[in-house]
C-alpha cells in the first residue's frame, strides 16, 4: 500500500506546504510547480476577522500553553506561514484591533479600514450621484473621488486616496444593496 494514502490529511497537507515553500525559495517555477501550487491553494477560503483576531491573541499569549509560533498557527488553518506572518505584521494587527473597537461585524473576512469615513462620504452623496452609481452609468469618477478626498482630509483620514477602483469597491459595499 501507498505510504502517503494512510497519512492523515493534516499531514498531506503538511508535505504539500513545505514542498510549496520549497519551490518559493527559486526564482521561476517550472509548469509542473504552477499546477502542484494551484490544487493546494484550490478551495481555500480567507480568514474572518474572528478567526484573524485568534490568531493575533495566540501569538501575543503570555501564557505558554496558549503562545503558537507562526507554522503552528499556519497548520490549524491551513494556511502558509507567510499568510500568517501578514496577519501578524504590527499595521495588520493594528487594523484588526481597530475593526474591532468600532464594531464591525466578526463574521466578515475583509474590513474596510475607513468605515465611518465611507459612512460620512456616503451621506454627502446627493440623490442624483447616488442615482447615478446604483444605476450603472457612466458618472464623473474623477470629480466623485476629488470630494472623497477633500473629505478624508477634513476628517484626518491618514493614507487614504479615492480612485476609480476603491469608488467601485466602494459602490459594490454600500449602493449595491439598495439597487431595486
Amino acid at each position: 500500500e501507498n505510504e502517503s494514502s494512510s497519512q492523515p490529511c493534516a499531514e498531506m497537507k503538511s508535505k504539500q506546504y513545505k514542498e510549496i515553500a520549497e519551490m518559493k525559495k527559486g526564482r521561476s517555477w517550472t509548469e509542473n510547480q504552477k499546477k502542484k501550487h494551484k490544487s493546494a491553494c484550490k478551495g481555500k477560503r480567507r480568514l474572518t476577522l474572528a478567526q484573524k483576531l485568534e490568531i493575533v491573541r495566540m501569538q501575543e499569549s503570555s501564557s505558554p500553553g496558549d503562545k503558537k509560533t507562526q507554522a503552528q498557527i499556519a497548520e490549524m488553518y491551513g494556511k502558509c506561514r507567510s499568510a500568517i506572518s501578514k496577519i501578524l505584521h504590527p499595521r495588520n494587527i493594528a487594523k484588526i484591533k481597530k475593526s474591532l473597537n468600532i464594531g464591525v461585524d466578526l463574521t466578515i473576512r475583509r474590513c474596510s479600514a475607513v468605515t465611518e469615513f465611507e459612512k460620512r462620504f456616503l451621506e454627502s452623496l446627493g440623490e442624483e450621484d447616488r442615482r447615478i452609481l446604483m444605476s450603472g452609468m457612466p458618472c464623473n469618477d474623477e470629480k466623485l473621488c476629488v470630494r472623497a478626498n477633500l473629505l478624508a482630509k477634513e476628517m484626518g483620514t491618514v493614507g487614504f486616496e479615492a480612485n476609480p477602483g476603491w469608488l467601485s469597491r466602494f459602490v459594490k459595499r454600500h449602493l449595491a444593496a439598495m439597487r431595486v
